[in-house]
């Protein structure tokens, strides 16, 4: 009698990432169906303006919250895994990220993760985001911080032909 020849699946290995990226905000719906609002690389805001700090205390980290997105694909993979996200700032700083505990299940199910972080601002330019699954980077996420020129006060507006006291 032949052998019956088992299924392989048209792609092998895993996991796979699907997507990671930053955004405003990300919406889950009742049919599990996710939505992300206002995805961004760029992140314009005023320059933070620091009190001096007393000798001896720890300097403070401006941060602005924006969500974090990470999917991946199961594939083969199948059991606990460890995720976690480090972060290089513009003046080539490594900040070393949380361990995170992520579950395989195998095929076409996976691990979405999605929530507000700090992300740091005390300085302009490009902070990269490795992600790293076992240790081993699966991706960069680019995240500019740009600073946007600081409005001045308004200034009293003046009534066309009213006359100044003086």
């Amino acid at each position: 009698m032949p052998k019956k020849k088992s299924k392989k699946s048209a792609v092998s290995g895993g996991p796979y990432l699907t997507g990671a990226f930053f955004c405003e905000k990300a919406l889950e719906e009742t049919d599990r169906v996710p939505t992300f609002i206002r995805v961004m690389d760029i992140l314009t805001i005023e320059e933070p303006k620091l009190p001096a700090q007393p000798l001896g205390q720890p300097e403070i980290m401006p941060a602005v919250l924006v969500t974090l997105v990470v999917m991946l694909k199961s594939g083969d993979e199948k059991g606990k895994r460890t995720l976690r996200i480090d972060t290089v700032t513009p003046s080539l700083k490594r900040r070393k990220g949380t361990d995170q505990t992520i579950s395989f299940s195998g095929g076409e199910g996976g691990v979405h993760l999605r929530g507000p972080v700090p992300h740091p601002v005390n300085e302009e330019g490009v902070y990269w985001h490795e992600v790293r699954l076992d240790g081993k980077l699966l991706t960069r996420i680019p995240l500019r911080v740009v600073y946007s020129p600081t409005k001045p006060d308004p200034q009293p507006l003046s009534t066309p032909g009213a006359k100044e006291k003086g």
